[in-house]
């Protein structure tokens, strides 16, 4: 093993070890903003529920039972293949457990309570969206004709007001996991790196690799794509959500220009409120968090691959 692989898998311990560190003491650290946010998740459920907005409470719940048994079959399907490499061998198995397993466990659950807090408040905002197109007619529920009431006006003002204290929220959630959501990153642009490497050597002498090496790598490139995937999509659906609501305002404004200058001062002070507010949810200001972000996945990948065959070409070289 060459200086480059010992550096990059020193990097990976390293990594992963400053996650487990850093969800750990996060939880202590932030325990008393749990309590908080859970009110003012509330506090909104209940403001929206004037309007027919139901909690998607047992939904959530629901999501987490899936996503937990997913990832239990998952690290189970490790577990196995990571007992058959090591022959079986307790303290092998009980060293890489440690080293590798148990940390992208904690790091996988971390991962999905942020999945679940983004997937709640997506969906209020999606309500509002639904609602503002219920008021304008968009649906059937209201009769494209109607002249928008004092009422409806008031209502708008206060889904204005919601919409602004939920993307508030999603924003305090992102700024209490961003050094995590950092690192996570790092760690698995990292193992990506080091595994497509693992990979590219295991079939430059497929003869003589192990079967459950080499099914251990790719379901760790899964695993650690899959991480970021995961919050680059729950996050990139928040912000997509926020910026339909510019487009709804937007639709409704043109299709009600000749009603009430109330109308009009309501939506217009909604629309300079979405357009100030940021597009994209940014861990600690560094990553936008949108599915652009992909690219840079396969941006590495194509480096990787250079160098692969800068390396390739340097073995025949040799030869």
């Amino acid at each position: 093993m060459d200086v480059i692989q010992r550096a990059l898998y020193m990097g990976e311990y390293v990594f992963g070890t400053i996650n487990v560190i850093i969800i750990i003491l996060g939880c202590q650290w932030q325990r008393l903003q749990y309590g908080y946010h859970m009110r003012r998740v509330v506090d909104v459920a209940l403001r929206l529920h004037r309007f027919g907005f139901t909690p998607k409470f047992e939904e959530l719940k629901i999501f987490f039972r899936r996503w937990i048994f997913i990832f239990g079959i998952f690290f189970i399907i490790v577990g196995f293949i990571d007992l058959m490499y090591n022959e079986i061998i307790p303290k092998s198995f009980f060293r890489s457990t440690t080293v590798y397993t148990i940390p992208n466990v904690i790091s996988c659950l971390a991962i999905l309570q942020l999945a679940g807090l983004l997937f709640l408040h997506r969906s209020m905002i999606a309500f509002i969206n639904d609602h503002l197109m219920d008021l304008d007619g968009v649906s059937p529920v209201t009769p494209t004709s109607i002249t928008f009431t004092m009422e409806a006006i008031e209502t708008i003002e206060s889904l204005r007001k919601i919409h602004r204290d939920i993307a508030h929220m999603a924003e305090v959630i992102i700024s209490n996991f961003g050094i995590l959501i950092l690192t996570t990153f790092t760690a698995c642009f990292l193992i990506l790196s080091i595994q497509l490497f693992a990979l590219y050597q295991m079939f430059d002498n497929y003869e003589n690799t192990n079967f459950f090496l080499l099914t251990y790598t790719f379901l760790w490139i899964f695993l650690h794509g899959g991480k970021i995937v995961l919050i680059v999509y729950f996050s990139s659906c928040l912000a997509k959500e926020k910026l339909r609501t510019g487009m709804v305002l937007h639709h409704m404004e043109i299709r009600r220009q000749f009603q009430t200058d109330a109308l009009r001062n309501v939506v217009n002070k909604f629309s300079l409120q979405i357009l100030h507010e940021s597009k994209h949810l940014s861990a600690c200001g560094i990553i936008d968090l949108d599915l652009s972000l992909l690219s840079t996945v396969r941006i590495e990948i194509r480096l990787t691959r250079t160098y692969f065959s800068i390396y390739f070409f340097k073995f025949l070289l040799q030869k």
